[in-house]
């Protein structure tokens, strides 16, 4: 009997061995979502596991681990609540679990285990619980999630630790096996082809509407299933931006020609300002960036600040990965992608709505603001979680002369720092540079038309000084 067969018969427990076994030698990100919408359908046929973190709830949970029905993993995840958990109990499930075949619906639950919130929860077993979430997402890896790890890793939380480095050796094991999202496996598209029961192929197969694939595009704007998807509804409709995306994607991936960066310019050429859509009136049309079929990269047009609210909280600013703000200024939740944004003003930052992924940020402070740790915009752009790349801009500044102390002193937080404006005397450029930058990779100074850096080499030494070029 194949997987079809079992579950257009209702045998599901087959049917999903089969699933599982399928992508333990093909993990598509189409099969993922399919076993994961065979298994919310089983779950809500099966009654819940019984409420409560009693010794005997736990032996329950675990005699019904070890029946290894494919059906039951769904409600025995279920039973997992984080906060309740952690502290006791977690670890004899998590070995539980160890013992399933490889299953997506696991990888996703180890993924959460390792992020920093759900281990400050578990208190003292939080490296047990660390070290058994990396063993499940080794043993059920899911290339799904490779950029969630990424960012999990880049926490402050994980800054200098093996622990950081193991969910980065991770990730880049992912890549070197799955170099490229896996193709759809014919058999799915088989089992997509018969007369299952309508719950599943309701949950299973992918939204058709093109709106709801747009709001997850923006949703999660790392992730390309949605796109691929998105592409193929565009496709049927013989909409030529099916072929950007996919022209794009394949770039992305390593898979780029000459002939198609040639076609994607001239579809750009002709359609980049209706495919922009409502912002094509909030940016400058010709300096923006497109990657992976969507804008990343632009500078906007919107002067007022007054109408900086309404052109900056449209959803479709959420692929945007880099923004040169140029008149008015705003960084608002829908800009969820957002890693570098220039030319940010003090009023803006202290509204900052969210917390993007801002690895890069340049900040235009007010004349005469202090180079200190302690100064209100400085100590706010510091606790931006991924930043590594500041450059802070003042007409004037007060207390040039505590330059040095102010790298050594952002300098473990920093990889790069830029502090540009008059009012720092040159013997604090030379203490900084003849402290070797406090082990910067770059530092950068000076005033419009006679700005410098200077960038470490792979033997730790500081090159000399570089005229930058204007941007």
């Amino acid at each position: 009997m194949t997987a079809a067969d079992a579950l257009a018969a209702g045998d599901f427990d087959d049917g999903l061995r089969q699933l599982l076994a399928m992508w333990d030698h093909h993990r598509s990100p189409e099969l993922a979502a399919f076993i994961e919408g065979v298994s919310a359908h089983v779950t809500n046929l099966l009654p819940p596991l019984e409420p409560g973190e009693s010794r005997e709830h736990l032996a329950a949970w675990i005699a019904l681990a070890r029946a290894h029905e494919p059906s039951d993993v769904g409600r025995l995840l279920a039973k997992i609540k984080l906060p309740v958990l952690l502290a006791s109990g977690l670890i004899s499930m998590a070995d539980e679990l160890l013992t399933l075949p490889p299953d997506p619906r696991i990888a996703a639950l180890c993924a959460k285990l390792v992020e920093p919130d759900a281990l400050r929860y578990a208190g003292g077993p939080g490296d047990k619980v660390f070290t058994r979430a990396c063993k499940g997402l080794e043993l059920h890896a899911d290339p799904r999630l490779t950029k969630a790890i990424d960012r999990t890793s880049n926490d402050p939380y994980y800054a200098r630790t093996p622990h950081q480095r193991r969910l980065g050796g991770l990730a880049a094991a992912w890549r070197k096996r799955w170099p490229t999202p896996p193709d759809e496996p014919a058999e799915l598209a088989a089992l997509r082809a018969v007369a299952l029961p309508s719950a599943i192929t309701a949950i299973a197969k992918p939204p058709r509407d093109a709106d709801s694939l747009l709001a997850e595009i923006y949703a999660r704007p790392d992730d390309d299933g949605p796109r691929l998807v998105y592409a193929d509804l565009l496709a049927e409709r013989g909409d030529p931006r099916a072929e950007l995306i996919t022209l794009q994607l394949a770039r992305a991936a390593g898979r780029g020609t000459p002939a198609g960066d040639k076609r994607e310019a001239a579809l750009l050429r002709e359609h980049k300002t209706a495919w922009l859509g409502p912002l094509a009136g909030s940016v400058v049309v010709g300096r923006t960036e497109w990657a992976r079929g969507f804008p990343v990269a632009t500078r906007p047009s919107v002067t007022k600040q007054a109408q900086a609210e309404s052109a900056f909280g449209r959803r479709e600013w959420a692929t945007f990965e880099r923004i040169d703000f140029g008149g008015a200024c705003l960084i608002t939740e829908a800009m969820r992608g957002l890693r570098a944004a220039h030319n940010v003003t003090e009023v803006a930052l202290r509204k900052l709505a969210g917390t993007p992924p801002l690895a890069e940020l340049a900040v235009e402070l007010d004349r005469g603001r202090e180079l200190r740790v302690s100064q209100p915009t400085i100590a706010l752009a510091l606790k931006l979680p991924e930043l590594r790349t500041l450059t802070l801009a003042s007409p004037l500044w007060r207390g040039g002369d505590a330059l040095p102390a102010f790298v050594a002193a952002v300098a473990p937080r920093l990889a790069h720092l830029a502090v540009h404006g008059e009012g720092i005397p040159d013997d604090a450029i030379t203490a900084v540079l003849a402290a070797n930058a406090s082990g910067l990779a770059s530092f950068g100074w000076g005033v419009p038309g006679a700005r410098f850096v200077v960038t470490r080499d792979g033997s730790g030494a500081l090159s000399k000084p570089v005229k930058q070029a204007s941007r």
